[in-house]
């Protein structure tokens, strides 16, 4: 759901429209724009349904050709705007072209100046952006947490002052909630539904392979960064596939039919997911195995520690020889694992998996923890460590290295490294207070201020 100016309309999956806007400083312009939105959508609602089941069929493709149709014969610019909100997260090329089509035609409108520089944000054009979100702005508190992302790309212009002035625009304090959403809108995953109409796609050209990634993802059904949940109605429809292509009696749909069983249990207690397990040979249990699939296994092992169904050193002792067997060569889903066992079944492992994962494969997911354990045993002291310094050349991005160094670096921190976590920090979002938020750009920003 596009959070700027896009909510759901009735039940669709598609039509997220302009019901209440993000700001406005004349009622009655917001009024009437609403309303033309709400008359061009019913008049194109059976459009909607179509396309709607076409996706929910996993035929992601057809549904987006379906709004492009649609929008394409539209001589009304609102029908630009409308089918560009619906792709936004699902075909963003597209999105982008129609978003500036309604801004040439609207110049001047605040909801075609927003939406246009949330497209060029996330393309990385920060000075065209960072125009339109000015242009956008009516100093109101509604949409007061998009001056979080003018900010952003104020960072990367280098306008360092006026990007902590933009940042104190956002305030924080009592709109952390509306910040952390924009942000996910800028760097978040494209749309589950796209992801599982690739791998819809896939299966039905006969790669059986992608069928443990389709369950996982219908399980773990992620909208944003903070809430995933079982699609059931995807599950039914691709569990189907499953049985269609694979043996009754294989352990592969024997593991994926009990895994999708215990994943869209309500609230299960431990005793009756263990039992589920146990009985599907899947992870949990003496005659447990691991599914082939690493990927596979990792989400599997993550299931059962979730719903308690083992702990971490019950797993360990039964699948630990099994997973160093399948590191021997690179496979990261297995030493992913092997890690979050580790961290409570086997603390004093996890110097050499790190280290194995970043100085040997290369794997910037384990660089962060690789650097965290050289701290930790005082080999890392210094800030210019060239080790260090040679990673965050290559990956600027990555927001736990960039803690890494401004910890290392204490009092004698420079602009330049506060820039470069700030930059790292919006495209991920660390943990904050218990979950990714924005409370460590609020923390950064007085501190970069410091600096000016």
């Amino acid at each position: 759901m596009r959070i700027s100016l896009r909510s759901i309309f009735a039940s669709s999956l598609f039509a997220g429209l302009l019901v209440a806007p993000a700001f406005a400083s004349k009622e009655s312009d917001a009024e009437k724009f609403e309303a033309q939105v709400g008359a061009w959508s019913e008049k194109h609602a059976r459009d909607f349904e179509k396309a709607e089941k076409a996706s929910a069929e996993g035929d992601v493709a057809r549904g987006n050709t379906i709004l492009l149709e649609l929008s394409n014969k539209s001589t009304d610019p609102v029908g630009w705007f409308v089918v560009a909100n619906m792709l936004y997260k699902t075909l963003p090329v597209e999105s982008y072209r129609l978003h500036a089509k309604f801004l040439q035609a609207n110049p001047t409108l605040r909801y075609a100046q927003l939406e246009m520089a949330m497209e060029q944000h996330r393309r990385g054009e920060y000075a065209a952006a960072a125009k339109n979100y000015r242009d956008s702005f009516d100093g109101s508190y509604e949409g007061a947490q998009f001056s979080a992302l003018l900010a952003d790309c104020l960072v990367h212009t280098g306008d360092l002052t006026g990007a902590v002035k933009a940042w104190q625009g956002a305030r924080h304090p009592s709109n952390h909630t509306g910040i952390d959403f924009a942000i996910y809108e800028i760097y978040g995953k494209s749309s589950p539904m796209s992801r599982r109409g690739e791998l819809v796609a896939k299966v039905k050209a006969g790669d059986t392979g992608a069928l443990a990634p389709l369950i996982v993802l219908d399980v773990n059904y992620d909208t944003d960064w903070w809430n995933s949940s079982p699609n059931t109605e995807a599950l039914d429809l691709d569990l189907k596939l499953v049985a269609k292509l694979l043996d009754p009696k294989s352990e592969l749909r024997r593991h994926l039919e009990a895994f999708a069983a215990v994943g869209r249990l309500e609230d299960a207690k431990p005793e009756q997911a263990r039992a589920m397990f146990e009985a599907a040979g899947l992870v949990v249990g003496p005659k447990s195995t691991l599914p082939a699939d690493s990927y596979f296994a990792r989400a599997a092992v993550e299931l059962a520690l979730r719903t308690k169904a083992a702990t971490p050193v019950q797993i360990w002792k039964q699948h630990e020889a099994e997973l160093r067997r399948r590191i021997a060569k690179p496979d990261r889903h297995a030493l992913h694992t092997l890690c979050a066992l580790a961290l409570d079944a086997a603390p004093k492992a996890m110097t050499d998996l790190t280290r194995l994962g970043w100085l040997e494969w290369k794997d910037i997911e384990f660089a962060a923890s690789y650097f965290i354990q050289r701290h930790k045993d005082g080999s890392l002291k210094q800030a210019d460590d060239p080790e260090l310094a040679a990673v965050l050349a290559a990956f600027p991005e990555n927001g736990a290295l960039q803690q890494v160094r401004l910890g290392l670096a204490g009092d004698k921190r420079t602009r330049d490294m506060i820039v470069a976590a700030i930059k790292a920090e919006y495209r991920e979002l660390s943990m904050g207070l218990g979950m990714r938020d924005s409370y460590t750009l609020k923390s950064q920003f007085p501190v970069l201020a410091e600096q000016l």
